[in-house]
């Protein structure tokens, strides 16, 4: 998946499925993220995000995955990305030339209960092994939805929203300090 264009370098994620064997299950599923100049031959990997995941095996070594979070990367100062790969409220920063996450940062955050399940989405989304499968509801909605770089800003698209004023977004500097918050009307993602 493209996350960003960058002087010409072109900046990717992609998952890779587990292997895994036996009943469902809770793994961290790898997730790489890859840089490429539309010259190379091969995407350079600059790093490895896991990413927690709902695994269901098959016998014939397929399966299904339902990830509980996005990876998601945006450009933020000069040479790092924002990135955000698991379902609580974390960003960190990953420096491009360094090869690694230089700081992280969260702040406290009520977590947000999905909404329930449709009875469309009750049944059977899947069918493995002649079984059909129906994936668990997560507990919580993933905390952030989206991240958004705006100039030396970084806006954190939250999970919390307001039938009124509309959807939480936390506002922080490239450097992770916290600077305010409003809501902002923005159609359902």
């Amino acid at each position: 998946t493209l996350q960003a264009i960058v002087g010409g370098q072109y900046y990717f994620s992609h998952s890779m499925f587990p292997q895994i064997s036996g009943e469902p299950q809770y793994v961290d599923s790898p997730q790489s993220f890859l840089s490429w100049t539309g010259r190379d031959e091969e995407m350079k990997r600059l790093g490895e995000f896991p990413i927690r995941s709902y695994v269901i095996a098959a016998s014939g070594g397929g399966g299904g995955m339902m990830q509980l979070a996005r990876f998601m990367a945006v450009p933020v100062g000069s040479g790092a990305f924002a990135v955000v790969h698991t379902p609580e409220y974390q960003i960190k920063i990953f420096d491009v030339a360094a090869g690694s996450v230089v700081r992280a940062f969260t702040r406290k955050y009520e977590r947000v209960e999905p909404p329930p399940l449709t009875p469309e989405q009750k049944k059977p989304s899947m069918i493995i092994d002649n079984k059909p499968i129906v994936v668990p509801r997560p507990k919580y909605s993933s905390d952030i939805s989206n991240i958004i770089a705006r100039g030396d800003k970084l806006w954190v698209v939250t999970s919390t929203k307001d039938p009124k004023k509309g959807t939480l977004i936390d506002v922080y500097d490239a450097a992770g300090k916290y600077i305010d918050a409003f809501y902002l009307n923005i159609p359902a993602a």
